[in-house]
């Protein structure tokens, strides 16, 4: 029972995106829009029975044709995921060719300026160096008292 859910649910899912892709065009959109049949426009109907005669089809031929078929399906999915993170990532603004020039460290230092990093000026006020500000030790502190580190064997 549960595979036959999960059957018609993959095969509903795989259908409703064919349908999302032919209704960016004219013709399949108008077909979507005018014509309905069990309830549903007729593209949905005429893509539920295509995919699930595709899979019909697949699995007919035997496990190791399915096989075969996950081995391309695997990594194609990868692939569109991939292609579709970046052209949504164009789209967004997250990358442009400022970013991908700051990304590979052509555009300058990413450091501040030497005017706003903290000067040895700066540590007189608490007598103690930055970096012993930071860690919260003492200069002259002993080791024992840093926190325990993790060490490989």
């Amino acid at each position: 029972m549960v595979a036959t859910f999960w059957y018609g649910a993959q095969t509903s899912a795989a259908a409703g995106a064919i349908v999302a892709f032919l209704t960016r065009y004219s013709g399949p959109k108008h077909f979507h829009q005018s014509t309905h049949l069990l309830g549903h426009s007729s593209l949905e109907v005429v893509c539920f029975l295509g995919v699930s005669a595709g899979q019909l089809l697949i699995i007919s031929k035997g496990m190791e044709t399915v096989r075969r078929f996950q081995d391309f399906a695997g990594p194609a999915v990868w692939l569109m995921m991939l292609v579709l993170a970046v052209v949504l990532s164009v789209k967004a603004g997250a990358l442009t060719a400022s970013s991908a020039s700051k990304a590979a460290g052509t555009s300058g230092p990413s450091r501040p300026p030497p005017s706003a990093r903290s000067s040895p000026a700066s540590s007189r006020s608490t007598g103690r160096p930055a970096t012993a500000r930071r860690s919260g030790r003492t200069p002259g502190s002993s080791a024992s008292s840093s926190p325990a580190r993790c060490t490989s064997r």
